[in-house]
């Protein structure tokens, strides 16, 4: 795959663990040494006069050409502030942490790699499936690359809907798809859709337009839904699906209503919104088996967890 792969010679990087952060910075020409591992010795000074006081060192202000202070000297948070370690994303201001769901080790090696030259780009994590990246640090990610095919046969659109009630906005990666699945996977809410073939600086700006909320068009994406001669499918909201799938698929209200965390009369709401949603598009809707029926038409129920 053009693009993804290491240069020749050059360090693989974990996907898991992005390269440490430079060490303390060197002092200024002209400063004091420093010890290994210590922060810079004050500059020798006269010996205090006999019987003179003696300095407290509890508050020493530097002069003049004096050492800068060490990382973590800074002052101390205010007692309403919460630590920095309180923030599951602690990073700078324009930062984009990225995360990647790809069964293929080598190109989430190379991914890693590869991002690295996009300074502005944090990668969090990279998991083989949405199971192991919701269970790590990657579901604090703004953005989840999602490999459209995964080998552990989980349905696309399912995956899309997972990461979305989880947070982070998704952006499709592959390197071919069908154009069904591609659309379903923007149906239930993703970003938008590229080939692994793209230039760096193509990802970089899809990543950049997904993490600020807007949606990637790309002309593959462009000519699935041109092609696309499925029944109309209405727009659900992610956990308008949710609950479709688990309820259709066999649970019962109160069974879905517990697995998606609310309550039954919420999810009888959601399902009803659904059934409303099926009938503007021209397919009545009524009962629980019109319901399964409409989510079997989709290609909804595909690559589910069997009911309880």
């Amino acid at each position: 795959m053009a693009g993804l792969t290491p240069e020749p010679g050059g360090p693989i990087t974990s996907p898991a663990c992005p390269p440490p952060e430079p060490a303390d910075p060197t002092p200024e020409p002209g400063g004091p040494p420093t010890k290994p591992g210590g922060a810079a010795e004050a500059s020798a000074g006269p010996p205090p006069a006999p019987g003179g006081p003696i300095a407290s060192p509890a508050d020493p202000t530097p002069g003049p050409g004096g050492p800068s202070p060490r990382l973590g000297d800074t002052a101390e948070a205010s007692a309403d502030q919460p630590p920095d370690s309180a923030d599951p994303n602690p990073h700078p201001a324009g930062t984009v942490t990225v995360a990647a769901v790809d069964d293929d080790r080598m190109l989430l090696e190379g991914l890693a790699s590869w991002l690295t030259r996009a300074p502005h780009l944090r990668l969090l994590d990279c998991a083989v499936t949405v199971d192991e990246l919701l269970a790590g640090p990657g579901r604090h990610a703004d953005v989840v690359l999602l490999d459209l095919l995964l080998r552990d046969g989980s349905a696309p659109e399912a995956n899309v809907t997972r990461l979305r009630l989880a947070g982070p906005r998704v952006l499709m990666i592959s390197t071919q798809g069908e154009p069904a699945a591609m659309v379903a996977t923007v149906e239930a809410g993703a970003a938008g859709y590229l080939t692994k073939d793209h230039a760096l600086d193509r990802l970089v700006a899809a990543i950049d337009e997904v993490a600020a909320g807007r949606p990637v068009h790309s002309p593959e994406l462009a000519f699935a839904l041109a092609n696309d001669e499925r029944p109309v499918r209405p727009k659900l909201s992610p956990r308008e699906l949710q609950v479709l799938r688990d309820y259709a698929s066999g649970l019962t209200l109160k069974a879905a209503a517990r697995r998606a965390g609310i309550s039954p009369q919420t999810a009888k709401w959601y399902l009803d919104q659904v059934k409303a949603k099926y009938q503007q598009a021209g397919r009545p809707t009524f009962t629980k088996l019109d319901l399964a029926a409409r989510a079997r038409e989709d290609t909804l129920l595909t690559g589910l967890t069997p009911p309880d």
